[in-house]
């Protein structure tokens, strides 16, 4: 995964980010596993943009 540095705050994070909306929002039932599974995924492949 490839890292960027985010706007003028020397943080280096993933160049493609995780949307979390549909875990979080009201759009539709996400079991817990299911969030959980989706989030471990993407820490797993090295997104740290969340």
């Amino acid at each position: 995964m490839k890292n960027r540095i985010l706007g003028k705050t020397g943080k280096s994070v993933s160049e493609i980010g995780f949307g979390a909306w549909a875990i979080g929002g009201t759009w539709g039932e996400v079991s817990l596993e299911d969030a959980k599974g989706a989030l471990h995924a993407a820490l797993d492949a090295g997104m740290t943009f969340i």
